[in-house]
């Protein structure tokens, strides 16, 4: 088989995009395709901003993923005039003997993050727009921030493009066949063959799936908030940085007002909400969604009206253990798969990208062998 392209990278979200970007930086002929438009807002993408956390409380595997993010997130940076990712420190609030406040700790110790232990009362003097529990402490990493997501996407094909990638956007393929000689890729109205190819579609990845990946993962909701400030209150970076707050069922995350004095955004982590698909989901919230965050905020957070002036919902793609699938799909050496990363993946995309660009040309890293698709998935543990 003739193939035009080394590789082909389906769907330029996140991950998509920030390995188009590292193949053109080493030189390969490569294709993107993206279903809808570059940056768009209907997947795991949208919603301005995602957290960039070292002090996080996920599997410690994850910590050499965010440490190589961290150097390309600096790359990425030198081709957009607007600041993607904005330091602003970031806090972790709990209870000291919280499991999940511990793992952080290691977490930021793994990675040579300094964390200050801050008491409430360190904390009201602070932080003062945080309202913690008698038993709560905070937890202060300086190095974490914000990441401006729809801009670190488009700066990243952007770049791709100028180093000579293709770029087909509201262009929906799919593998139309396979073999060790190349893949081809149709739409409606066209072809291209690749040598390899990665599939990097988010929420709309079951398609691309077999039926035993296909059994342990699905598409599901993110929610996320917008609150506006109360007069008299400050929640600019400097008093109000990115955090995360463990609470009884969950936790609470947010990132200050991006303009200063307008709307906060804090939001519920943990489990999605169930969805029939990405292309038919409810994308406001339910007034029982509404109401559960109107409690949260009115507790710990009484500088701000706690009845939201926006509420949405975006899709995005989990498996059942809650570790995503990067790496060659069973059976075959020339699809990639790079998804299901539930919502948490964002901070580390272009290290997610570099690997997959890495895996792709045939070079393996054993640190990232836990999320190989090959692997025994049971349910989260």
């Amino acid at each position: 088989m003739h193939t035009e392209f080394d590789v082909a990278v389906i769907g330029l979200g996140a991950m998509g995009s920030m390995a188009l970007w590292q193949l053109a930086e080493d030189g390969l002929n490569v294709v993107g395709f993206e279903q809808f438009g570059i940056g768009h807002d209907r997947g795991a993408v949208g919603g301005e901003t995602r957290l960039f956390r070292r002090m996080q409380t996920s599997r410690p595997e994850y910590t050499p993923v965010i440490e190589l993010a961290r150097t390309r997130w600096e790359m990425l940076q030198e081709f957009s005039d607007i600041q993607i990712l904005t330091e602003t420190g970031g806090l972790m609030i709990g209870r000291p003997e919280d499991s999940r406040m511990v793992a952080a700790k290691v977490a930021a110790e793994q990675a040579g993050v300094e964390v200050k232990h801050l008491s409430r009362s360190e904390m009201q003097d602070r932080f003062p727009e945080h309202r913690l529990d008698s038993d709560e402490i905070g937890m202060f990493d300086a190095t974490q921030g914000f990441i401006r997501c729809e801009q670190a996407v488009l700066t990243a094909v952007t770049r791709a493009n100028a180093l000579g990638a293709q770029v087909h956007d509201y262009s929906k393929v799919s593998i139309h066949d396979a073999s060790p000689e190349g893949v081809v890729l149709t739409d409606c109205e066209n072809q291209w063959t690749a040598k390899k190819v990665i599939v990097t579609t988010g929420s709309w990845s079951g398609e691309h799936l077999n039926s035993e990946l296909r059994n342990k993962s699905r598409a599901g909701r993110i929610k996320l908030t917008w609150f506006s400030p109360l007069p008299g209150h400050d929640f600019s970076a400097e008093k109000f940085p990115v955090f995360q707050r463990l609470v009884a069922d969950g936790t609470l995350y947010g990132a200050p007002s991006l303009d200063g004095g307008g709307s906060v955004k804090i939001a519920p982590g943990g489990a999605p909400t169930e969805m029939t698909g990405p292309d038919d989901y409810f994308r406001g919230q339910t007034v029982e969604e509404i109401q559960y965050m109107e409690r949260y905020v009115a507790h710990y957070f009484p500088g701000l009206n706690k009845s939201p002036i926006r509420a949405g919902a975006w899709a995005d793609f989990y498996v059942d253990d809650s570790i995503p699938f990067l790496g060659f799909l069973p059976g075959s050496d020339n699809i990639l798969l790079a998804n299901g990363f539930a919502g948490f993946g964002f901070k580390m995309c272009p290290g997610i990208g570099r690997i997959a660009a890495d895996m792709i040309q045939g070079k393996n890293d054993s640190k990232f062998e836990f999320m190989v698709p090959t692997r025994s998935i049971g349910k989260a543990r």
